[in-house]
């Protein structure tokens, strides 16, 4: 078995993930916003904000999982997400 994080320091970093994804879809709706794009409420809008989320989310665990997988795996033999040791 390889050592995990506790559940305590999985529920924060929960939360922070939470935050950050929340933050960087709030920048967005601003930019948004800000080059003048209307919000409405509507069947339509409501999926097009849900697949923005989507796309930011998707962004997000593509930065920081599989980025840190592949150089923790070639550069420092060890895998920041799942936590092994490669040798």
């Amino acid at each position: 078995m390889y050592p995990v994080a506790s559940l305590d320091d999985r529920r924060l970093a929960a939360v922070i993930d939470s935050a950050c994804l929340l933050f960087a879809y709030g920048g967005f709706l601003a930019l948004f916003s800000s080059l003048g794009g209307q919000f409405t409420l509507s069947k339509l809008s409501a999926a097009v904000y849900v697949a923005t989320f989507a796309i930011v989310y998707l962004q997000y665990f593509a930065l920081f999982n599989v980025t840190c997988f592949l150089l923790g795996h070639f550069f420092w033999d060890f895998c920041g997400p799942c936590g092994m040791k490669t040798s």
